[in-house]
């Protein structure tokens, strides 16, 4: 994203089938600065909920496993 010389993102959405907490590193930036963030988060994965929270997404609504967050 930030290649493409991009300053924000309004809608990013993730589907990595449980691969979240080794790929949040690398999403840092763009979940920094993404307004809505789409996420699938399984059980083992709800620690994120936490790291996403101190990056200043609020969690917005719930679908499934689906979660839907916004920038606040």
């Amino acid at each position: 994203v930030q290649s493409l010389g991009l300053s924000s993102i309004d809608f990013l959405k993730t589907d990595i089938q449980g691969y979240v907490g080794k790929a949040l590193p690398g999403m840092i930036w763009s979940l920094r600065n993404s307004k809505y963030v789409m996420i699938e988060l399984l059980r083992r994965d709800l620690i994120m909920h936490r790291h996403l929270k101190s990056l200043g997404l609020k969690l917005a609504d719930k679908h499934g496993s689906n979660y839907l967050y916004v920038r606040y």
